[in-house]
């Protein structure tokens, strides 16, 4: 076997490994053979006719073409191609339903609306993405309606949120401040039938502005709406609740849950509460998952974040309240504030341990000042600022760089999740095909595009514990799609069809370049796509050329 051979078979194997057209194989095998043959030819011999264990006469190889970006083959034996990125980057930057949040209050006796200046400085400049909107009750606690002029007050905020390109936590209560401490009787708060119908008159609000509201705290009892201090669902002062007690707040959670459309959460201030309120002692396992029940619609906010070992109550056995926490959270949402400097608990270590362990979404990015300004000079602010909630990192994607119109094809994803939870309302994963321009980024607005859902992928199941999350799935093209290049981006939409296509409700991810005119991540990919299957074996023209002048120097030879 001649070193020419040699070559030939070992270059056929790779490329052919590497999933390179057939016509692509037949090129390389002549155009490797035929110097040897035409000096063969002109010689007087043929290849064969060499001895046994002599070289042949070296002659110029010719230069290499420029190899695409092959790593593997698909199925369909088209080359599939890969890009890797650097996601570990330390980049502070603003994502949906996440990170600090901006404290907001409303009181009835003086209401007070959102401003959309205020609330895009806040986007843009301190990244935060949510606000808490606390709407204080207390001109409606002694009974009757809520006037149509509170609840058209509320839709009104919520358009401006809109506008803003933010979402609200949102809680209502009807008492906003408390006589001395401990606070004296009575509290304020209102009965449990005006409560009950209260919360419930505010359903057609909440449902119609339901894709600003990334979830609910529970409120409506006690002071600062925190099933403290109230008069009529039994204040925890005065010993254990009553089994009255019990079924009047497992009616006003229902209520909310009810006047929430059913994929929202609603935040219970304590554990205990929560275990009362679903009758369900354990944390809820991982197949009940956002299955819609109340145990899996309920979530968890701490008010009073590293304030005491039991964090000022919140916990009334803080080994197992806090066992409890670190399983429920993995599908539910936590989130809360600080409320007392508490060194060393509430330094650094403690903090991010807790965070981390508890799969903290949100923060008050105001209170309390002093323990926020440890974390500044402990050197954890920023790790925090990046990590509350999710930190999406995209490592690493795949697909086929030649794809059919009408037909499957094969994608793969790589993701790493450093923050401390995973999102927690539904969103889609979609693969984006955008024809490929040489304009200016501002033409791309326009420019076709087809998007292709992940199927069974869910972002709310990406938690930090998982380590790498390998996503593989098959896609299919539309058979309409026009032939020609596309740039493949990754669009993690929010998952209510008003904000879909707005970039600020997209998920940002750390690593591929960021779009922010469309919300789309670009993952440096380009996708051929074609329609005649002669595409796939269709023979580079130089082919016949060289097959041609082959055949003309053999006849010669034999003439």
């Amino acid at each position: 076997m001649t070193m020419t051979m040699m070559m030939t078979m070992t270059m056929h194997m790779h490329m052919q490994r590497a999933g390179w057209p057939a016509s692509c194989l037949h090129f390389l095998a002549i155009s490797m053979a035929l110097p040897s043959l035409i000096l063969a030819l002109a010689m007087g011999t043929t290849p064969s006719s060499t001895q046994e264990g002599m070289m042949p006469m070296p002659v110029p190889m010719p230069m290499p073409m420029p190899m695409p970006a092959v790593l593997t083959a698909a199925a369909s034996g088209h080359p599939t191609v890969q890009a890797s990125y650097h996601g570990a980057d330390q980049t502070l930057f603003a994502n949906p339903e996440r990170g600090f949040y901006y404290h907001t209050a409303s009181h009835s006796v003086s209401m007070s609306a959102l401003n959309l200046n205020t609330l895009q400085a806040k986007r843009t400049e301190e990244n935060i993405t949510m606000i808490l909107r606390l709407y204080y009750l207390e001109s409606y606690a002694s009974g009757g309606s809520l006037p149509s002029s509170f609840i058209e007050a509320v839709d009104s905020d919520m358009a401006v949120l809109r506008a803003a390109g933010l979402k609200a936590v949102l809680r209502f209560a009807y008492v906003g401040s408390a006589t001395g401490w401990p606070p004296a009787r009575p509290y304020g708060d209102a009965t449990v039938a005006t409560t009950l119908a209260q919360a419930a008159q505010l359903g057609p609000v909440l449902r119609a502005n339901a894709d600003v509201i990334a979830l609910m705290q529970a409120g409506w009892v006690g002071i600062w709406g925190e099933f403290y201090y109230t008069d009529h669902f039994g204040d925890p002062v005065d010993g254990a609740l009553t089994a009255q007690n019990q079924a009047d707040r497992r009616r006003l959670v229902q209520t909310l849950l009810a006047a929430l459309p059913p994929g929202r959460f609603v935040q219970l201030r304590t554990p205990a509460i929560k275990r009362s309120a679903v009758g369900m002692a354990t944390a809820l396992p991982p197949e009940s998952a956002f299955n819609g029940s109340a145990a899996a619609r309920c979530g968890h906010h701490n008010d009073c974040f590293l304030a005491s070992s039991t964090d000022s109550g919140t916990y009334s056995n803080a080994a197992a309240d806090k066992a409890y926490l670190a399983a429920e959270t993995r599908y539910v949402p936590m989130g809360g504030e600080t409320c007392a400097v508490n060194a060393p608990r509430s330094q650094c270590p403690t903090a991010l341990a807790e965070l981390a362990m508890m799969h903290w979404s949100y923060l008050n990015s105001g209170y309390k000042p002093e323990v926020l300004a440890s974390w500044q000079t402990g050197g954890c602010m920023d790790e925090i600022k990046r990590r509350l909630g999710y930190r999406l990192e995209l490592l690493s994607s795949s697909l086929e760089a030649k794809v059919r119109a009408g037909s499957s094809f094969t994608v793969s994803f790589t993701f790493n999740n450093t923050g401390f939870a995973a999102p927690f309302n539904n969103r889609s994963v979609i693969l984006v095909l955008r024809l490929h321009s040489n304009s200016n980024s501002n033409s791309s607005l326009s420019l076709p595009l087809v998007r292709l859902p992940l199927p069974n992928v869910d972002p709310r199941r990406w938690l930090p514990e998982t380590g790498l999350i390998d996503v593989e799935t098959s896609l299919t093209l539309p058979s309409d799609v026009a032939e020609g290049h596309y740039d493949a981006l990754m669009h993690l939409a929010d998952g209510a069809a008003s904000l879909a296509a707005r970039p600020e409700y997209s998920i940002r991810l750390s690593g591929p370049r960021w779009e922010p005119l469309t919300g789309f991540n670009a993952l440096d990919l380009r996708v051929e796509v074609y329609h005649s299957a002669a595409a796939d074996v269709a023979a580079p023209p130089l082919l016949a050329l060289l097959m041609a002048a082959a055949m003309t120097l053999m006849s010669s030879r034999l003439l």
